[in-house]
């Protein structure tokens, strides 16, 4: 029986803070809302990581796998604080390929 490869789907996302974050600071509370929205199970279902994080333009590329593209959404946007400083994480549009996601958002910014 063949094994189908996993669908991916990328997040352009921008943090609205006072405050700078780094893109692990980010990335680590994204991992811990979704562990404690759905647990480890579905942290590893969601497979998550950080493509690429723009400290100065407070923006960044998530890529998750498509099953999961609600519940990823859902955990960002109940993120109100990463270490002591409060924020918000907005998700400006998702695509199946970086190519086509940084070419949608290009005239952006």
């Amino acid at each position: 029986m063949p094994v189908r490869n996993i669908r991916r789907r990328y997040l352009r996302f921008n943090v609205y803070s006072k405050n700078e974050l780094n893109g692990i600071n980010v990335y680590e509370g994204i991992k811990t809302s979704i562990k404690e929205l759905y647990g480890l199970k579905g942290l590893i279902k969601a497979d998550p990581k950080l493509i690429e994080y723009d400290p100065l333009k407070k923006s960044g590329i998530l890529r998750c796998t498509h099953n999961e593209l609600i519940n990823t959404r859902a955990a960002i946007a109940s993120i109100t604080k990463i270490q002591d400083c409060e924020l918000a994480i907005h998700v400006l549009k998702v695509s199946g390929t970086i190519k086509a996601l940084k070419r949608k958002t290009s005239s952006d910014f």
